[in-house]
């Protein structure tokens, strides 16, 4: 069983208690992460989950958030019993001393979750909070789809270690945590983030990475189109975007290892996937977006309690 968790102590490191991106969690933080999500979503399919929650007080800051990133979070904070409070309007990233907007919701809330425009923003509003904080998704980062994206391969493949992920899509907050979290759990990555082969894109977390696979002996590769990204690799995923250029057909996917599976961190534009790739057998687009509720479900109650699973620890290797 666990113990007061090292991932509890993480968290309360630094300027009080934050979950803002996942750049200091080690490989047995991410996998007690997830062990935990498992055992939520175990628990409320068999209608043995209680509100462990009830009577916590949680303020919600949204931005620049989809509606649908806002439904996923007001599930899993009902799911797990707390009160939300309240929800800003995208008004606060414009305030100049957001730490007073963290002070400000300290005095009404156990936890605050917030999204918004500015990473800089959540840091200062962290910096002024005394209550956990926890990033729905910022420019930089975008923890808890990443999560949401283990959480799913490890249902699906039963393991971690030893795949490869290949991401045909824009830079930014999701590629820049993917290679924060993915060296650190064995997973290889090759991505095309660049609609132009002779203008190759650089994440801005890249020499991180690089090191993070010094460290566990993994690679993460750039490579110049879909089709090379594609070759050889057990998971593709993708986010909006208008790049034609890049845009998912069917017929790509023969060179994929060939139980592989495809996912789509929503909403979706029409010109990064096709149909058929979308809807296919090998989608897990839906799997990954009520796993998402989980990985925010585990990572909230952590915060806030000590939490023990029952499920029986999985093997991530």
């Amino acid at each position: 069983m666990l113990s007061n968790y090292k991932f509890m102590r993480h968290l309360s490191n630094g300027c009080g208690h934050k979950f803002i991106d996942t750049s200091d969690l080690c490989t047995s933080e991410i996998q007690d992460i997830l062990w935990t999500s498992l055992d939520l979503k175990a628990r409320v399919k068999n209608h043995s989950f209680g509100k462990p929650l009830e009577g916590s007080r949680i303020t919600m800051l949204c931005s620049c958030q989809s509606r649908s990133d806002n439904l996923l979070v007001q599930s899993a904070l009902q799911t797990l019993g707390a009160d939300v409070l309240f929800m800003l309007s995208s008004r606060w990233e414009q305030y100049k001393f957001k730490k007073d907007v963290g002070k400000f919701c300290s005095l009404y809330s156990d936890l605050v979750v917030a999204g918004g425009r500015n990473h800089n923003s959540l840091c200062q509003l962290t910096e002024g909070a005394s209550v956990p904080v926890v990033n729905i998704a910022s420019h930089k980062f975008a923890p808890l789809h990443a999560l949401g994206v283990l959480m799913t391969l490890q249902e699906h493949f039963g393991r971690l270690n030893g795949l490869t992920l290949g991401w045909v899509g824009p830079m930014g907050k999701k590629l820049n945590t993917f290679i924060y979290l993915l060296p650190k759990v064995g997973i290889h990555l090759k991505y095309n983030s660049s609609p132009t082969p002779n203008f190759p894109a650089s994440p801005l977390v890249l020499p991180a990475g690089k090191n993070f696979c010094k460290t566990f002996n993994t690679r993460i590769e750039a490579c110049p189109d879909p089709l090379s990204t594609i070759a050889g690799v057990d998971v593709i995923g993708t986010s909006k975007h208008k790049k034609e250029t890049q845009k998912l057909e069917l017929h790509m996917f023969e060179g994929a290892n060939k139980n592989w599976i495809f996912f789509h961190i929503l909403p979706r534009w029409e010109g990064e996937v096709s149909e058929d790739v979308f809807n296919h057998q090998n989608s897990l687009v839906w799997t990954l977006h009520e796993n998402i509720k989980y990985t925010l479900m585990a990572v909230v109650l952590r915060l806030l309690k000590t939490y023990r699973p029952t499920l029986v620890k999985p093997n991530f290797n």
